[in-house]
């Protein structure tokens, strides 16, 4: 008899938020709710947050107890295990067979990378990964509808989902930056502070839609057949039968579809901006993976797997002859793309076994900033057990600049894996950015860094007296805070003048600003990454926000 084992999973305790810190990722999207209680330490903390009670953020019990559109932290893979049930997306409809859910995996390649803190915000249950609806295009619509939905054509289940981004495709009422009541969905992002990283893993299958079979073709050698007498049966024991999987296709999509995704990224974009209110986050960084092509579409390059540069940069049509990296669609310092998808152990049971790589590059972005800080290159060896990528890119491809173009090789405008000296690594750390100076990830955390230390600065002087006093007072807690900065590596520069500058003065203020209660601090400084100087003007009010 074998000795009974007791196994013990430590639970980090939930901690209060940290404003400061640039590696807690929020993620949204679609993800089951375990059956039973909530733990204990997750319920005391709901019953003192405000989405108990009559707030703008109150909801009713059932939703609370279903987690619905709450923005829950999590500290550990087994905690999120315990609260989410991840590995039960069906495959189809009323099917036994069930698969691990998008959101989940990127969750759990967030923790393996080395993410310490994350925060859960869930939208509804993941769809069937194959629809029971014949006509493509309506069967696409299902899926597509919880981006976003208007009042008149709801889900079926619309009382147990939210949209993933509310008034997208002009499809429902877009959050205001007014009114924390209308913030659901990615729009929790405007009020968790500590927040600097928004992911939304089911956006691909979302435009996407329901996943297509693959069939299965089989080509014999032509050699005569030849038979083996079969191993003899034991006694007792019955033989099994085998399984046969299933083929089906990762979300893919159209030069359209393309289009459609780009319009969604700069929406979630825009809404962080949040023009004309106090709640912007221009301090987060959106993670994302990029769609792999649909190869059957004619108008998608037939490079564009291998090199995805030839779409990124393609015209597109609709769209004034912009391309998906323009500054008005998916090309921004604050998105980071990551590409190639990648097969790990838990990605064997996906269409085409792979997932997309936004949780391992986020995972990877936090583990930098906790040991080196957030304005190191995440570049280097991954920690998850990673088996293969989709595609395998050539060093050639890799290598290949887009003409015309700030883009001289692959790695300018994407976050890319690869193997490298025999193992699989974070093979570049940018941004989408089409501006130089903007390309590297590493210089948009630092920017991001000064902008959640100066939203904090600015709410400890916003109900002082505006004056000589209070503005020299400013300036030594920027200079404090850009002089650490500096001294950690994140500016170049010999010295502190020549690596920043900080000034709050008349010079940067009108008298019509005092008057209206603005303060204003001008910042420049230099990143390590960087030769160029960039210039940004820091406005402190509208309750003491940046």
């Amino acid at each position: 008899m074998p000795y009974p084992s007791v196994d013990i999973k430590v639970r980090p305790p939930v901690t209060g938020f940290a404003p400061t810190r640039a590696d807690i990722a929020l993620f949204v999207g679609l993800v089951g709710r375990r059956p039973g209680p909530l733990p204990a330490d997750i319920d005391r903390l709901l019953q003192q947050s405000d989405f108990t009670g009559i707030g703008p953020f109150a909801r009713d019990p059932e939703t609370v107890e279903a987690l619905l559109d709450i923005p829950v932290p999590i500290e550990s893979w087994d905690m999120f295990d315990a609260l989410f049930a991840w590995d039960e997306r069906p495959v189809e409809s009323g099917s036994v067979e069930q698969i691990p859910c998008r959101l989940g995996l990127a969750v759990r390649s967030f923790f393996e990378e080395g993410g310490a803190k994350a925060y859960i915000v869930r939208t509804g249950d993941p769809l069937p990964l194959l629809s029971e609806i014949e006509d493509e295009e309506a069967a696409k619509e299902t899926y597509r509808q919880l981006i976003s939905w208007t009042n008149t054509a709801p889900p079926d289940d619309a009382d147990q989902r939210v949209p993933l981004m509310s008034g997208f495709d002009n499809k429902g009422s877009p959050p205001s930056v007014h009114d924390p009541a209308t913030w659901t969905g990615a729009a929790h992002v405007l009020g968790v502070d500590d927040a600097a990283m928004l992911i939304l893993p089911d956006l691909p299958d979302l435009v996407s839609g329901p996943a297509k079979i693959v069939p299965i073709s089989f080509d014999p050698d032509d050699i005569d057949e030849q038979f083996r007498d079969c191993a003899p049966t034991i006694p007792g024991v019955d033989t099994q039968e085998r399984q046969a999987f299933r083929s089906y296709s990762a979300p893919r999509l159209s030069l359209t579809a393309y289009g459609f995704w780009a319009r969604a990224i700069r929406q979630i974009l825009t809404m962080m901006h949040g023009s004309g209110g106090a709640a912007h986050r221009r301090d987060v960084m959106l993670i994302s993976s990029l769609p792999l092509p649909d190869l059957d579409d004619a108008e998608i390059p037939q490079d564009a797997q291998n090199w995805p540069l030839s779409l990124l940069t393609k015209p597109l049509e609709g769209f004034d002859e912009a391309t998906l990296l323009d500054e008005n669609l998916a090309g921004s310092a604050r998105l980071q793309l990551c590409y190639p998808w990648v097969t790990t152990s838990a990605s064997q049971t996906q269409p085409e076994n792979v997932e997309g790589g936004e949780g391992l590059l986020a995972g990877a972005i936090a583990r930098t900033s906790l040991t080196r800080g957030a304005f190191s290159s995440s570049t280097g060896p991954l920690l998850s057990e990673i088996q293969s990528t989709l595609p395998m890119l050539a060093t050639s491809d890799i290598q290949k600049g887009a003409p015309g173009s700030t883009y001289d090789w692959l790695g300018a405008g994407l976050s890319l894996i690869g193997r490298k000296f025999g193992e699989f690594r974070c093979l570049s750390d940018a941004t989408s950015s089409s501006t130089a100076a903007w390309q590297a990830g590493p210089v948009s955390r630092t920017m991001a860094v000064i902008l959640r230390n100066a939203r904090e600065i600015g709410q400890s002087h916003f109900f002082g007296i505006s004056g000589p006093e209070s503005w020299a007072a400013l300036k030594k807690e920027m200079d404090a805070l850009l002089y650490a900065l500096w001294q950690a590596g994140a500016l170049n520069g010999a010295n502190p003048a020549a690596a920043y500058d900080v000034q709050c003065d008349r010079t940067t203020m009108t008298q019509y600003d005092i008057d209206n209660g603005r303060l204003i601090a001008r910042i420049s400084f230099t990143p390590a990454q960087m030769v160029e100087r960039i210039n940004v003007a820091l406005t402190l009010g509208n309750r003491g926000q940046s």
